[in-house]
């Protein structure tokens, strides 16, 4: 498992633990020019059917452009720590960590975060 701190794909420093799901650990990353990108390194062990789906719903969610979509900036699938995605960095509260603090949202919380997410997803 990577750590902060380790270089991952000879160009992405790990600067900070973001949170770990059933895919995989994501992390806050340096990039070569001192900027700032989020990095998922996908479990080693995660079935490659799987990893390919990921990666293919990353390439579709590449053509979105919003600003409330994090972009796809690159991707790498090979063994061990040589499978990532990087997106860009997105500042704010996630809609989990919203949950965590709140334990529910409200009706007008729960409809606007719906229409920002339709309005991404729009044409």
């Amino acid at each position: 498992m990577a750590r902060v701190g380790e270089t991952i794909g000879a160009k992405f420093e790990l600067t900070e633990l973001v949170g770990r799901s059933e895919f995989g650990t994501t992390y806050r990353a340096k990039t070569p020019s001192g900027g700032t990108v989020a990095l998922k390194l996908f479990h080693e062990d995660l079935d490659p059917t799987l990893t390919r789906t990921l990666f293919r719903n990353a390439k579709t969610i590449s053509s979105v452009k919003h600003t409330r979509v994090a972009r796809v900036l690159g991707a790498k699938y090979g063994k061990g720590t040589d499978t990532y995605l990087v997106t860009q960095w997105m500042n704010g509260e996630s809609i989990s960590e919203r949950l965590k603090n709140r334990n529910a949202l409200s009706a007008s919380q729960t409809a606007e975060i719906l229409f920002q997410l339709c309005s991404a997803l729009a044409p």
